[in-house]
């Protein structure tokens, strides 16, 4: 990957660059958003499309039911 060998490798490193709790966090803060969810739930990237759709996309759905949440927001890497 070219961008490990110009030394910007570490901003994949960084958890707001591809998860944005901060600012998350901000618009809960100032009432822009609801309450977030306790938890951060993974999906994996590496499998086929159908795995994804009939068997991760199941359990993404269980876990946020369990959460007890109204919206999901899916942030790719």
């Amino acid at each position: 990957d070219p961008l490990w060998s110009r030394g910007l490798g570490d901003v994949y490193k960084r958890q707001n660059t591809w998860l944005p709790l901060h600012a998350l966090r901000r618009a809960e803060e100032r009432g822009l958003i609801g309450h977030l969810a306790d938890e951060v739930i993974g999906l994996p990237t590496n499998r086929s499309q159908r795995a994804t759709l009939e068997q991760d996309c199941l359990d993404v759905v269980a876990h946020c039911q369990r959460l007890k949440t109204d919206v999901a927001l899916l942030v790719p890497t």
